[in-house]
This record gives structure tokens, sequence and C-alpha cells, in this order.
């Protein structure tokens, strides 16, 4: 496989993916000699999409995120620009880490749901917790949990009404800030404080999402990450994530699937805690927020 063609014909790089899964390979050796930057940000993506190790011979310039070591294949000297390995090994502790916030988080924050919860019941009839159907790693779905903001029947009043929908659509998938007939009054307040979100802290306990990572997304708009799709499906979504702390509804794509691969492919325990500590402030000041 000429890895040369990934920066330049559509498709190459599932074709790429495809390849490895039919062999089952667990290392990628690069060959050809060095080649021009975004085909070998092609092939870090596709072998990060697909699990594998990737090695090359001596180069000027090293891979996104890698932590090259020099390793030994049938005698011949190779630098490993990348090992899932230590990305899973790190997955662990990532995961030991989500269940150990998001228990504190339920625990510490009952009392704010309870409340919620009775107030969108008093408000209006129907559930107080709305589950929608989202893209989860590994392209499964799952039923994300939110705080319901809108009326019982806005999903049918969105798809029933043509003009409203076609908005929806041209607005990366929400409708602008006072132009939504289906948000109630509470629910533009949640919506704002991002207390609708709390509800997810269940999904994390339950290995749905992690505290951190891309945010999930409805499965229309994985057509706006394109071929670069089971990349951001490498990982678990996110309560928060790179998006969410760089101005969340004031970034649409294609910006935002730039911040959200970018995550992926940089990702590092510092990176969460970054994005963390960046989350705080910007919920309170409601910045970006729907």
């Amino acid at each position: 496989f000429n890895p040369e063609i990934l920066r330049r014909r559509r498709g190459a790089r599932e074709a790429l993916c495809r390849a490895i899964e039919e062999v089952q390979a667990d290392v990628v050796v690069l060959c050809c000699g060095p080649l021009e930057d975004p085909a070998l940000d092609a092939l870090q993506d596709a072998v990060l999409t697909c699990d594998c190790e990737l090695m090359a011979h001596g180069r000027t310039r090293l891979a996104r995120g890698a932590e090259p070591r020099l390793a030994g294949l049938q005698g011949s000297g190779l630098l490993l620009l990348y090992q899932p390995a230590w990305r899973r090994a790190r997955m662990v502790l990532k995961r030991i880490l989500d269940i150990g916030g998001a228990l504190a988080g339920l625990l510490l924050t009952w009392p704010v749901l309870a409340i919620i919860a009775c107030a969108i019941k008093l408000e209006s009839s129907g559930p107080a917790i709305f589950a929608q159907q989202r893209v989860a790693a590994g392209g499964r779905r799952f039923r994300c949990l939110k705080f319901r903001t809108m009326r019982v029947d806005a999903e049918e009043l969105l798809r029933g009404d043509s003009v409203l929908y076609a908005g929806y659509l041209r607005n990366n998938f929400k409708l602008p800030e006072g132009k939504d007939p289906r948000i109630t009054r509470l629910g533009r307040f949640l919506r704002r404080s991002s207390l609708d979100e709390l509800p997810q802290l269940w999904n994390v306990l339950r290995g749905e999402m992690s505290l951190v990572g891309p945010r999930p997304v409805v499965p229309d708009e994985l057509a706006m990450y394109g071929e670069e799709a089971p990349l951001l499906l490498s990982v678990k979504p996110g309560l928060v994530g790179a998006w969410a702390v760089n101005g969340r509804s004031d970034v649409g794509y294609p910006a935002r699937a730039e911040l959200e691969l970018g995550y992926v492919r940089q990702w590092r325990f510092g990176l969460d805690f970054s994005i963390l500590a960046r989350a705080f402030p910007i919920v309170l000041s409601r910045r970006g927020s729907p």
C-alpha cells in the first residue's frame, strides 16, 4: 500500500483501514522512506483508528503525539512512532478516574438533580429525563441522558416542520437561540447553565461516555467528519471536551470537527486535566451555551 495516496485520493484512508483489518495486522511498518507531512498525518490517523503500532526508519519529523523509541524488527533498527499498548494502559487508568469522578459527581449533586427533576415535572407533564440516541465509541448507539428542556413532542414537531428542520440542519444540528419553539422556560435556564447535562454522569458511570472526550454526536452529524469519522469513534464521547471549552455553540462545523479530532490525536492525561480546569469557569460564565 503506497501511503502517499493517503493525502491525494478520497477514500484512501478507508482502504488502508480495510487492508489492516483484512490481514488482522498488529504492526504497520513504513518502508517507503520519508513522507510529506499530510500523508504521515493521514497514516497515523489510520493506525490510530485500527489500534496498530506504527514503525518507520529514521525520520526528520515525528508523528503527532508520538512517544518514539527504538525497536528491533529482524535485526533492523526502527523507530516506533505509535504504540497502542501504552494508550490502552492509560485508557484503563482513564476509566478508573471516570468511575471515581462520576460517583463523586452524582453524590455531590444528587440534591440538585432531585430539585431540577421536580421542577421539570411541575412545569410540564412528561418525564424529567430525555434520552436521545447518540453514537458511542466503535459506532455503537447509546441513550445519552439529559434533563428534558423541551416539550414532550419536540422530536415530532421538529421532523414534522420542514422549515424548522431545515434551519436545524443549517445551524449545525441545533436551532438558533430564541428561535426554538420547543424549549420550555425552565429548559432555557438549564441549557444556559449546562445543568441539563448532569444526568450524563450516569452515562459515564455506565461506561458509555468519559468525563472528557469529544461531545457525543447524533448519527446525522457523522457526515460532518467525512472519512475521519472512524477516528472520532475510536474514543468514548465525553461530558466535556475540546469543543466544549473552545466556544461550544459559537463554533460550528468544520471548526468543531477539527477541535474534536485534534483531541483524539493528541490525547494525554494532561490534556484532560486542562480541559476540566477550563470547563468550570466557562460553564459559570455561560460562554457559548445554547
